[in-house]
C-alpha cells in the first residue's frame, strides 16, 4: 500500500504533522475502489474540518473518522476533549476500562478537581 511522507513542513508544527501523516496512512490503508484519490479527499476533508476550528479525536488524532466520516462528538465531562464513538469504544474494549483516555476519570462522572481541569485544558492548549 502506498504511504504518505512530509519533504518539508510550512506553518505546521512538528506534532501537527506526525499527526496528519499518521491520519493520511490510515486513510490510505482503509481506501475502498477509489485507492489514493479516496484517501486525499477524506484527508483534505479532515484538514479543513481542522481549520474551521474542530479538534481531532485525541484517540485516532483526526477530525473525521477514516471509516464512518463521522465527527467526534462523544464529550468526556470531566476535561471535555471530544472522541468518536468508534474509537471511543475500541479504546473501552481493548483497556477493559470505561475511563477517559487524556483525564483516567470514569466516563461520564466529573471530579470535583476545577483547578486540575483548568490545568489540563491550559496544557492542552499550549499543545496545539
Amino acid at each position: 500500500a502506498p504511504e504518505a511522507e512530509c519533504v518539508e513542513r510550512v506553518g505546521v508544527s512538528e506534532g501537527k504533522l506526525r499527526k496528519w501523516l499518521l491520519t493520511t496512512n490510515i486513510y490510505l490503508r482503509n481506501a475502498s475502489t477509489g485507492g489514493c484519490v479516496e484517501a486525499l479527499l477524506r484527508w483534505k476533508e479532515a484538514v479543513d474540518k481542522e481549520f474551521d476550528g474542530l479538534e481531532p479525536c485525541p484517540i485516532c488524532y483526526s477530525v473525521v473518522h477514516a471509516t464512518s466520516r463521522l465527527l467526534p462528538k462523544l464529550q468526556c465531562r470531566q476535561c471535555a476533549n471530544k472522541y468518536h464513538s468508534a474509537c471511543l469504544y475500541q479504546w473501552f474494549t481493548k483497556s477493559q476500562k470505561s475511563m477517559c483516555p487524556m483525564c483516567q476519570v470514569p466516563w461520564g462522572t466529573v471530579t470535583s478537581r476545577p483547578r486540575q481541569r483548568q490545568q489540563q485544558q491550559q496544557q492542552q492548549q499550549q499543545q496545539h
